[in-house]
């Protein structure tokens, strides 16, 4: 249980992480972007970052759960991604900006953690 709720808030964070520079990268948000999304290695990173979030929800899910694990995680992942974006959304905007909760941050660290995370699990159970 403990390693499902981990994994959601790890994964959900990671994946939001993702969606939240991809939705920054689109040339409607040109002139909104943070100086660091402007550098070209940015859409290299965040496409790794979902294959990395994929292969790490897909290892979860056939270890827990077989075949039908293969479905489901990767599906849970993106459902905690959204409610933690709800969730994250309804603090105040200095809170959803804060160093924590803020989504390009977490785009060069979490997705990584959360492969770790996967290898780990699979490794000791």
């Amino acid at each position: 249980m403990v390693t499902l709720l981990l994994s959601w808030i790890l994964g959900g964070l990671a994946f939001r992480s993702v969606g939240r520079t991809h939705e920054m990268l689109k040339p409607k948000n040109l002139l909104n972007r943070p100086p660091a999304l402007r550098r070209p290695l940015i859409p290299r990173l965040e496409a790794i970052g979902f294959w990395v979030i994929l292969c790490a929800a897909l290892l979860l899910g056939w270890q827990r759960s077989g075949w039908i694990g293969l479905i489901l995680r990767p599906f849970e992942i993106f459902v905690a991604a959204l409610l933690l974006d709800w969730l994250i959304r309804r603090f105040p905007m200095r809170l959803q900006w804060s160093i924590l909760l803020n989504p390009f941050v977490h785009l060069y660290v979490l997705p990584y953690c959360f492969l770790i995370f996967a290898i780990g699990v699979s490794l000791v159970g």
